[in-house]
């Protein structure tokens, strides 16, 4: 069995940006992943929070969403709404995204569903890609700040009640 290796930092950022792996990009044309990478680091240190622990917190409810089959759900004080498709995202980190999945945690049944959650308590809301447990999760991205798909780790963290925000459990 041949051993996977990360594929080069410039082919990930190529298959990021606008017109690639997706229209709209994961990062802005001009973008570094690893200075986006690194904001969001320091952001979720700020709040004592690991990457991890968000992504799995957010793939729990997304999952749970997933396994009522209905486009939407109330969850643990959650709305949660989700739109479906019938292909998937590929991960940009994947040494081959076409042929097999992205090593690393994630629900890969999440890459073809776009979501919106709803704090039913405080009426906060976000909306964002299936995909991004998995990029949270095994990459520590969020997507880029110039990307439309990006989710903000601090408003999901606050969102999903990981932080001394109104309606945090």
């Amino acid at each position: 069995m041949s051993e996977e290796r990360d594929p080069p930092l410039d082919l990930v950022e190529r298959r990021m940006r606008p017109g690639e792996f997706s229209e709209a990009g994961f990062l802005g044309a001009h973008e570094r992943l690893r200075d986006v990478q690194d904001a969001d680091a320091r952001t979720l240190a700020s709040l004592h929070i690991a990457a991890t622990a968000l992504a799995s917190r957010l793939e729990r409810l997304l999952v749970r969403a997933l396994e009522v089959k209905r486009n939407a759900a109330t969850i643990d004080g959650f709305r949660v709404q989700l739109r479906r498709y019938k292909g998937f995202q590929p991960c940009p980190f994947a040494p081959q995204p076409f042929e097999m999945p992205c090593p690393g945690p994630g629900d890969r049944r999440l890459a073809s569903v776009d979501w919106t959650i709803r704090h039913l308590a405080n009426g906060a809301r976000m909306t964002g890609p299936g995909l991004i447990a998995h990029l949270i999760g095994a990459h520590g991205f969020f997507e880029g700040f110039e990307s439309p798909y990006r989710v903000d780790p601090r408003e999901l963290a606050m969102l999903l009640g990981m932080t001394g925000a109104p309606g945090a459990s």
